[in-house]
């Protein structure tokens, strides 16, 4: 059985990526690399992006 709506902390996944310190700021090349590929992968399939902005809620849309 698989569990849905679980997100990993960002201490446990530093710290499986063998990060010394439990910070997140070593995630941001990851993070930062994941919105390029989905950004691209959009383009790729003329899928539009919405971007949010704080407060805003999809279900608005």
């Amino acid at each position: 059985m698989q569990l849905t709506g679980l997100r990993p902390s960002p201490t446990s996944v530093c710290l499986r990526a063998g990060m010394r310190v439990a910070s997140t700021a070593p995630l941001a090349s990851i993070i930062e690399g994941f919105v390029t590929a989905v950004r691209r992968f959009a383009a790729n399939h003329d899928t539009p992006i919405v971007d949010f902005t704080k407060g805003h809620r999809s279900s608005a849309l």
